[in-house]
């Protein structure tokens, strides 16, 4: 018997000294020691209990697939995530608020931000206006007439929505609504508008005005091979952003080539292309030239400080655009090209106006306005790639800490009873004492019947 005993042994002594895999074997290796014979205590080889630091190290299974990935994104923004800080400015529609992010997002939930918080632009519209201008169209209450309403209430979401992102075009975020507005969440372009700018400059000289006019240009490209027009195009609705590159915002006026009811009267006077002022039917194709014709204006406006057509009523502007009659000021010199490239694309007709070839190299990518591009105003003095990629110097760029007693930071704070479902922020105690601020509340767009 002594020397099957002595095989026991080394059996019982390698199972309990070799490393386990899994608690199963573990558990099998322990179950088989205690079934063989017993050991004398005295013996120098023993069983030993399972080594559980080895358990410990133990390799665990593979994770099935995607199982440890979590989803980084931040959660979606509500409206009372955001709080308003002040008012940019005001419209006959709404206003435009400057709002900041209220909450971080660590380890997946909202938590209270503790640093520079995430600042935006809020498109703010009251629904009474909706309301006031429905009940003045000449329509009867058909299934198409309130299609028509629906689509004319989110007409700004339904073509921002469709666009790509592009850094010469005010992209849209989200949209919200409460029971007094509808809220449109927009990139915020800090600078004010080119209007504005314009203004305090005064007359832009020639390279300037090229290098904003190219940024035009590259915003109308990317529209029009989108198969969108906007239709509203002036230095009011192209904002300077922090790099002082220009931004195209405001496409409640914007429209679809393919939506022929959609081209009524629309857009300012003065910018807008006397077949939408005369409602004269053009074909589909005709239609981007509307905003080539606005942005000539626009171009005029940068190197003479005026308007090109002299006019203070609708009608009196009539006649010389349609006559052609462009009022160049004597007292200015203006660029001999800028000036060819104006007037050409300032012709009454639209097929004949210039500037309206853009041509695509591939479907899916950008077209390019040829006409301009080759222009001798433009060509081989724009690198537009550069420009493109906003890598050029602008002519202008906003100061970093901008003065507090100008601009939109004295435009006051709107109450919260204008805007019930977005919280005001606390002002400051000079904000609330000072009476500027009581008057540049903002009571709704004019002409409105109370309700």
């Amino acid at each position: 018997m002594a020397p099957e005993r002595s095989q026991t042994r080394l059996r019982s002594t390698w199972r309990a000294s070799a490393p386990t895999r899994n608690a199963a074997f573990s558990r099998h290796s322990k179950a088989s020691s205690s079934d063989d014979l017993p050991v004398a205590s005295s013996s120098k080889h023993s069983d030993s209990p399972p080594d559980t630091k080895a358990q410990r190290r133990t390799r665990p299974d593979p994770p099935k697939p995607y199982e440890h990935k979590r989803d980084v994104r931040p959660p979606p923004l509500n409206l009372s995530d955001l709080e308003c800080v002040c008012r940019i400015g005001t419209g006959g529609n709404g206003q435009v608020l400057l709002v900041r992010v209220t909450y971080d997002v660590k380890y997946g939930r909202k938590q209270k931000t503790s640093t520079l918080p995430l600042q935006l632009a809020m498109k703010v519209t009251g629904k009474r206006s909706y309301r006031y201008r429905e009940r003045n169209l000449n329509f009867k209450k058909t299934t198409e007439y309130n299609q028509y309403l629906l689509q004319e209430r989110s007409v700004e979401r339904r073509w921002l929505t469709e666009l790509p992102w592009n850094p010469f075009i005010c992209g849209l975020i989200d949209t919200f609504d409460d029971k007094v507005n509808f809220y449109h969440l927009l990139e915020l372009s800090p600078c004010l508008s080119f209007h504005s700018y314009l203004k305090k400059s005064g007359v832009l000289s020639t390279e300037d005005a090229r290098f904003y006019f190219s940024n035009i240009v590259l915003a109308l490209e990317f529209l029009h091979s989108h198969d969108i027009v906007h239709r509203d195009i002036k230095p009011g609705n192209m904002l300077m952003g922090a790099d002082g590159y220009l931004c195209l915002a405001d496409f409640g006026s914007a429209a679809h080539i393919s939506h022929p009811h959609d081209w009524t009267r629309a857009g300012t006077t003065v910018y807008t292309a006397p077949e939408i002022n005369l409602a004269v039917y053009t074909a589909p194709e005709a239609f981007p030239f509307v905003d080539w014709w606005a942005a000539a204006v626009s171009l005029f406006e940068m190197v003479t400080g005026n308007l090109p057509f002299a006019g203070n009523e609708d009608h009196e502007l009539l006649d010389p655009i349609l006559n052609h009659d462009i009022s160049w000021p004597e007292d200015i010199d203006v660029d001999p090209d800028l000036k060819d490239l104006v007037t050409r694309m300032l012709i009454p007709v639209p097929f004949e106006r210039y500037g309206g070839l853009v041509v695509k190299d591939d479907p899916s990518t950008v077209g390019k306005n040829d006409e301009v591009r080759i222009h001798p105003f433009m060509h081989g003095k724009v690198k537009w790639k550069r420009i493109q990629d906003r890598r050029d110097l602008a002519p202008y760029v906003p100061h970093p800490c901008p003065d507090l007693s100008e601009g939109f930071y004295t435009a006051g704070v709107p109450n919260q009873r204008e805007i019930p479902g977005l919280p005001v922020a606390s002002t400051s105690v000079e904000q609330q004492w000072d009476d500027r601020f009581e008057r540049l509340c903002y009571d709704g767009p004019p002409n409105v019947a109370t309700e």
